[in-house]
């Protein structure tokens, strides 16, 4: 009986140390995600946190990424993450639904995880593309914000498969300023 109750704490231990171990090894993926600051490109500015993209519109953004504009379109960065961002006005006041079927209707065939969702009368449309440039195959995740006043289409490119987290999470954070 003493050797099973002592097998059992020496198990509960492991189990305990295994678990600290793990958590302390997501937490500091997870600091050196937020902490990419010495990554960016320093002629750049640097944007974190809740950012307001126009006066209609603002995204959460959980790890630093250096801002610019090309064309018309917002471009946040960093090393291996590319996040491309069109704003759109309601030009032709479509209803929320019009302008989902329209996204709808350009979506590639070759799209999957395919998630479309409405909060606060935004709907929430993403999906996920591989792409191929060159030799090198590239994950993407299309995601958009329809509101009545228009909507936010970002392309968001990434190295690592692990950082689709990231990307869901800042296609999830759009919302109306």
């Amino acid at each position: 009986m003493t050797m099973r109750k002592s097998l059992m704490s020496f198990v509960l231990v492991c189990a305990i140390c295994l678990g600290t171990l793990a958590l302390g090894q997501s937490e500091t993926l997870a600091n050196e995600k937020k902490d990419t600051t010495s990554m960016l490109h320093p002629d750049f500015p640097v944007v974190t946190g809740l950012y307001k993209m126009t006066p209609e519109w603002a995204v959460n953004l959980p790890i630093n990424l250096n801002k610019r504009i090309e064309g018309q379109d917002l471009v946040l960065w960093r090393p291996g993450f590319t996040i491309w961002v069109a704003i759109w006005g309601n030009d032709h006041n479509e209803s929320l639904q019009e302008q989902l079927d329209g996204m709808l209707g350009i979506m590639s065939s070759e799209a999957f995880d395919k998630d479309i969702r409405k909060t606060n009368n935004v709907y929430y449309l993403s999906y996920r593309l591989t792409e191929k440039h060159g030799d090198k195959k590239v994950h993407a995740l299309y995601g958009s914000a329809i509101g009545q006043e228009g909507k936010v289409n970002m392309s968001i490119y990434f190295d690592d498969e692990n950082d689709l987290l990231f990307a869901k999470k800042i296609v999830g954070s759009i919302s109306k300023y």
